[in-house]
């Protein structure tokens, strides 16, 4: 609890953890007959520390490039209720 102490409004800090699947994971669109290249293998998670909301993004690699796609998804939430993400604490699962 104390990482959450001073955080006292919605946004002002996130989490940002990475994590890594051992076994991947099938797109929603293709009823698992896609190739394993392509299938969910990690992403990344974000949780607010005051309202504790948490945001999954599967990818298929943890690139930057979808990294950005998925910070942009996220932001897009908060976003919309006019509240900004002020700041990121980024952590790691791997």
């Amino acid at each position: 609890m104390a990482i959450r102490r001073d955080d006292l409004t919605v946004g002002k800090t996130v989490s940002l953890y990475q994590y890594v699947l051992s076994t991947p994971g099938h797109l929603p669109h293709t009823k698992g007959k896609e190739p394993t290249a392509v299938q969910y293998t990690c992403g990344p998670l974000f949780v607010d520390h005051r309202s504790k909301f948490i945001f999954i993004y599967n990818q298929v690699y943890l690139g930057a490039a979808e990294t950005l796609v998925a910070e942009q998804a996220f932001e897009s939430i908060p976003k919309s209720f006019s509240l900004p993400v002020l700041n990121y604490l980024g952590l790691s699962l791997t």
